[in-house]
């Protein structure tokens, strides 16, 4: 509510505050009461996954593209095919880049207070099954399975 953001991964989050814990050269734990909380956006933490196959897909796309276009209109030389060919694979992996990273941010969950007259209780409800602590216990739950 007083325009603050905070920015870390969300921990665990109690009846009446959300813990945060981030590292900005050492890792400092945040509590934030959540009557103060307008909405809670929750993205992954890593954008790796998302760039690389944007890149791989972006990469293959436009290389088959050119491969294709090739084939109907050829080239002087080699050499010019294998540049131009090349090329176009690296243009299509950077764009493929771009739309892997803008997409990733794009899929990030908006959790506002639904219940206006009880707003800690609907955050609290919402935001746990994402809380660390949460993923942990389910992961705990899982039956061993004999190797």
């Amino acid at each position: 509510m007083t325009g603050e953001r905070y920015r870390g991964v969300l921990e665990e989050v109690s009846d009446t505050d959300l813990r945060l814990t981030s590292y900005h050269g050492n890792w400092i734990d945040e509590e934030i009461p959540l009557r103060q909380i307008r909405k809670v956006v929750i993205r992954r933490i890593s954008k790796k996954r998302a760039i690389i196959t944007g890149s791989i897909i972006g990469g293959l796309a436009a290389g088959f593209a050119s491969y294709k276009s090739l084939q109907r209109n050829q080239t002087s030389n080699d050499i010019n095919y294998g540049i131009t060919l090349t090329f176009a694979a690296a243009g299509g992996a950077a764009a493929g880049l771009v739309v892997g990273s803008f997409i990733n941010n794009v899929t990030g969950r908006v959790i506002r207070p639904l219940d206006i007259t009880n707003p800690e209780l609907s955050l609290y409800r919402q935001l746990e099954p994402f809380t660390y602590r949460h993923q942990q216990n389910l992961i705990k739950r899982l039956p061993n399975i004999p190797q």
